[in-house]
């Protein structure tokens, strides 16, 4: 799958297994991603592009990754939602 800048993404596959996240950039193999308050455009996320799930088709506006201020505000008006600590580790089953 072809990812671009700007995309909601969501981990399929690790310890931040259902969290989402913007891409803020692509590598041959990896594709970085962040959620603009535990990984920050400053420390973003590699991720293996076989373990995210595309979430919105919504490329950024401009070539140049967001900020973390706008990558909060595109999750939170994407409708994506992060699994508090109880959803990731199986103990609420809602």
């Amino acid at each position: 799958m072809e990812f671009s800048v700007g995309q909601i993404v969501r981990s399929t596959a690790g310890r931040d297994h259902g969290r989402e996240y913007v891409v803020i950039a692509i590598e041959p193999k990896r594709v970085l991603v962040a959620d603009g308050r535990v990984r920050t455009t400053a420390k973003p996320k590699a991720k293996n592009p076989l373990h995210l799930q595309l979430v919105s088709q919504r490329p950024a506006a401009k070539d140049v990754a967001p900020t973390d201020l706008e990558i909060r505000q595109i999750l939170s008006e994407g409708g994506g939602t992060t699994p508090d600590k109880e959803e990731r580790e199986g103990i609420f089953d809602g």
